[in-house]
This record gives structure tokens, sequence and C-alpha cells, in this order.
């Protein structure tokens, strides 16, 4: 059913957009090649880098582009063949994705009206935030793999699996993980609570 949902939604959005005149191919991703360009490239990482946009010409032709990006990712993967660069790639990778700011609250432009001093202290705490999730949600998820439960919960974990293995292909930055913080958060609450299950025991022993 939400397949259906969604699928209705996007669908319909995108035939009115096209209806509206707005462009020709709705919600369609034309540059799905892009995130490849991006990700595959060992010298950036995996992540976002001007030198490589700067190596197209932004006014071609989607078929130009199109065309000029399959190349650059077939020299991307020769040169990771190359240099047995696969492993190092997929872990600067995941360093990215999973211990890199986020880099959200510079999109707020919370330091236009705020001083330094504030705006990296909330920086600091926003980045702490999300490394006590992600700490926490180790503890959740290796306490529901030792309990026995119901295994409709590890459905929950299917996306996030599948969103971490997609990220050691395509372009990766700190911010692409807050689209999995609700599961992360979660997992977390799991983790949380055995910690303090765990504390409480001890006090009950002594």
């Amino acid at each position: 059913m939400t397949l259906l949902i969604y699928q209705v939604i996007f669908s319909g959005a995108s035939l009115a957009i096209k209806s509206s005149g707005l462009n020709s191919y709705g919600l369609t991703n034309r540059d799905s090649e892009w995130k490849f360009v991006v990700g595959l490239d060992a010298y950036s990482g995996g992540s976002y880098d001007q030198k490589m946009v700067d190596r197209f010409d932004l006014q071609e032709s989607r078929a130009k582009m199109s065309a000029k990006e399959h190349k650059i990712i077939h020299e991307n993967i020769s040169n990771l063949n190359a240099s047995h660069g696969w492993l190092r790639l997929f872990w600067a990778k995941n360093r990215t994705l999973w211990a890199g700011r986020s880099m959200a609250i510079d999109f707020t432009e919370f330091g236009k009206i705020h001083s330094l001093k504030m705006d990296n202290l909330v920086k600091l705490l926003g980045y702490m935030g999300s490394i006590m999730l992600i700490i926490f949600s180790w503890i959740g998820s290796l306490s529901l793999f030792k309990q026995k439960i119901d295994n409709k919960v590890f459905l929950i974990l299917l996306p996030l699996m599948a969103y971490a293995v997609v990220q050691l292909l395509i372009e990766v930055q700190g911010r692409y993980r807050l689209e999995f913080l609700p599961v992360i958060a979660i997992l977390a609450g799991v983790g949380l609570y055995n910690c303090f299950d765990w504390i409480k025991s001890r006090q009950e022993k002594n």
C-alpha cells in the first residue's frame, strides 16, 4: 500500500508538472550518472569536488553531458582497479557518511546572526548529538540481535542497510545520513533503554 500510494503521488505530481509546461520530464532524474561520477572518484574520496565539476561544461546538452559522465565513470573505475583503491575508497566514504559533520546547521545561516563562538558551539552540539545517536544505535542493534523478538522488527533495518550499501558507489556527504536519523534514533532509544536497564540491574545487585 505504501509503494502504491508513493507511485500514485509521484506519477500525479510528474503529470501535473508536465501539463503545466514547467518541464517535459516531470520529476524524472535526468542526471543519475553524476552521483557515480563523484562517488567513484578516488581523489575526492567519493565526496563533492569542485575540480570534478570544472571538468564539465554545464551549458552542454544532456546527451553530451551524459556521454562525458560515462567516460569519466570508466576512468574512475580503471584508476581504482589499477591502484587497488576500492577498499580505501569505501573506507573514506563510510567515514564521511557516518562520522563527518552533517553541515545541516551551516545551511540555516545561523552564523550570520550569532557570534562565531556561539556558531561553533551549536555545530559541536549538533555533531555530538549525531555521534551519540550512532553509538547508542550500535548498542541497540546488538541487543536486538541477542533478543528473541518478532523478525518483522528487522524490516526497519533493511532500508538503512540498503542505503549504506548504495552509498559505497554514489556521492557521499555527512548530511546524507539525515534521512535515516529517525531509524537510527529508534535503535538508539533501544540502546539507551538497555544501558539504563544494565545500570539499574547493577545497582540492585550492589
